[in-house]
């Protein structure tokens, strides 16, 4: 273990861009829930259905910032617990924005698009996008992470 040395000069490529887009992922997660509780500016629809579908979303995206706040952390100290983490926080960004985009599509709530729900499309993108590409990053670069 590294014992939170710096990574050094033989950091993977994009590590710095990978721990930022954790701890944005992680922030913009927080917000969300904020701004949703707060002033409602992010929610697509005032249905009941739909308010009791997002309500049931808060435990499992704390779930999903913490995941990716702990594998930031762990990346940039090259902890090994980084594989762990980033898989942990991969999968719940895959399985989040399945979710979603299931009841998307179920709904019809992409026939049409205002502001709230282009910010919905766009993090059902980096959702499904983000969370596969972490999943082969951290265990691309499991070698590297396990290196004393």
């Amino acid at each position: 273990m590294n014992g939170g040395n710096e990574t050094g000069a033989d950091a993977p490529a994009g590590l710095r861009a990978v721990t930022v887009m954790l701890w944005i992922s992680a922030g913009a997660t927080v917000l969300y829930w904020t701004t949703f509780f707060t002033s409602g500016a992010v929610r697509t629809s005032s249905e009941a259905a739909y308010i009791a579908f997002e309500r049931a979303f808060p435990a499992a995206d704390a779930w999903l910032a913490i995941a990716a706040a702990i594998s930031a952390s762990m990346l940039a100290r090259r902890d090994p617990r980084a594989i762990l983490w980033g898989l942990i926080a991969g999968s719940s960004f895959v399985y989040l924005g399945l979710l979603d985009v299931l009841y998307n599509l179920e709904n019809g709530k992409y026939a049409s698009i205002d502001g709230a729900m282009a910010a919905e499309v766009i993090i059902n993108l980096f959702s499904l996008s983000f969370g596969p590409f972490l999943i082969i990053y951290v265990w691309r670069h499991r070698q590297w992470l396990l290196r004393s």
